[in-house]
């Protein structure tokens, strides 16, 4: 066990400032200690990452995209991490209808969906196949159906619970709103963000927990989830999967909003990069990253792809 870490904010006052403890943690099939590191660090204090990454897992909206939108940028950024043999696999809340069809035409390893509930591979897998040293990828990675990653029993009756709590949600919060993607989920339930306020959002969530449901948010939904489902415990999943003695100081986690919180867990993920537009989460988040970038979404993203090969 380490002692306690006090975890210096950058730019945060002193009353903000956030104290954790800190402990050794199983993580695949190894133990690994935490050295004890300030947070939210620009990214020139942390040259000790550079030629060591081999994988980036990074969230999608307010991350990748640029106003809303995939920018000419973004996929030179993609096609210049593949030849550098750094993998990249989007950790993404947007529904698994929306990213299989992503999953075909972005040019990375792989896309996780629905927050850590199924992974869709990419046109590039056999850059993670590299960068995990690994023989061979799994016919379940491979699966361009999609593989599920968290076991949900029956389909339909899983969707008629989620559809039952958000109609639960709508009697207290009649103004909630479906999410457009939300007809092309598999293992959550989504609704729009928009015009919820901190106090709303933490009622919802109190309420979604008493009915045995997980929640998170995210800068675009609200999603309602099976307990335990993250981005991090779909990635831990797939690493357990595939290479399971992978070297985590080897990946970065990257993200904006509060759904992306559990790829900042540092007992899980030791290098984390949060874009600057992050900075309106963290008063709100118990994990945040070790680093972040100076630019907000699609353009901080480029700024970490540039540090790292440049």
């Amino acid at each position: 066990m380490l002692d306690i870490v006090p975890t210096l904010c950058v730019g945060m006052p002193p009353q903000t400032l956030r104290v954790a403890t800190v402990r050794g943690a199983e993580c695949g099939n190894r133990n690994f200690s935490v050295s004890v590191m300030e947070r939210l660090q620009p990214l020139d204090r942390l040259t000790h990452w550079h030629g060591n990454i081999r994988a980036i897992a990074t969230d999608m909206d307010g991350t990748l995209t640029r106003r809303g939108e995939f920018s000419s940028a973004l996929l030179a950024d993609f096609e210049r991490l593949d030849a550098a043999g750094i993998a990249v696999v989007v950790t993404t809340g947007r529904s698994a209808g929306w990213v299989s069809g992503l999953a075909c035409y972005l040019p990375v390893a792989g896309l996780m969906a629905e927050n850590g509930g199924i992974f869709y591979p990419g046109s590039r897998l056999k850059t993670l196949k590299s960068a995990l040293s690994v023989e061979q990828i799994s016919d379940r990675a491979r699966d361009p159906n999609g593989w599920m990653l968290k076991d949900l029993g029956t389909l339909s009756r899983h969707r008629t619970t989620l559809s039952q709590v958000f109609y639960r949600l709508c009697q207290d919060f009649p103004h909630l709103q479906e999410s457009s993607d939300n007809p092309f989920r598999q293992t959550d339930w989504t609704f729009d963000v928009r015009g919820l306020d901190d106090r709303q959002i933490d009622i919802i969530k109190s309420l979604c927990l008493g009915a045995r449901c997980g929640f998170t948010y995210s800068n675009v939904q609200c999603h309602i989830q099976p307990p335990h489902q993250n981005k991090a415990s779909g990635l831990d999943r797939l690493l357990e999967e595939l290479a399971p003695d992978f070297d985590r100081d080897r990946l970065i986690t990257v993200g904006d909003s509060p759904n992306d919180e559990s790829l900042f867990d540092v007992t899980r993920f030791p290098r984390s990069v949060g874009v600057a537009n992050l900075a309106h989460y963290r008063d709100r988040l118990d994990h945040l990253p070790i680093a972040l970038t100076a630019a907000p979404e699609g353009e901080g993203f480029s700024e970490l792809v540039n540090w790292l090969l440049d």
